[in-house]
């Protein structure tokens, strides 16, 4: 089963459908921007992500759990791909 819920974004407090799968992680422990907001996003730990209609998504982990589920946790739409994963650099570590 998954987490299936509306997350507000860091930045404007839009909602946004997300999925957490199998309820691994949390909703206190990622951030997440909307398309509006993508280029307020942050540095590093994120996945972006695209829909089919060209709009982005950021899904920020803010934990070690979120980031190993990093692949379950995005936005609950259909036909979304990985753009790009930026890890923590290594000094961040």
């Amino acid at each position: 089963m998954c987490d299936i819920y509306s997350h507000k974004c860091k930045t404007c407090s839009n909602e946004i459908e997300m999925h957490l799968g199998d309820f691994d992680t949390t909703q206190e422990e990622i951030n997440v921007y909307c398309n509006d907001c993508s280029k307020k996003m942050p540095k590093n730990n994120f996945v972006l992500w695209i829909d089919s209609d060209g709009a982005f998504t950021i899904v920020e982990s803010l934990t070690k759990n979120a980031w190993n589920n990093k692949g379950m946790n995005h936005p609950n739409i259909a036909y979304i791909e990985t753009v790009c994963i930026v890890p923590k650099s290594k000094q961040q570590r």
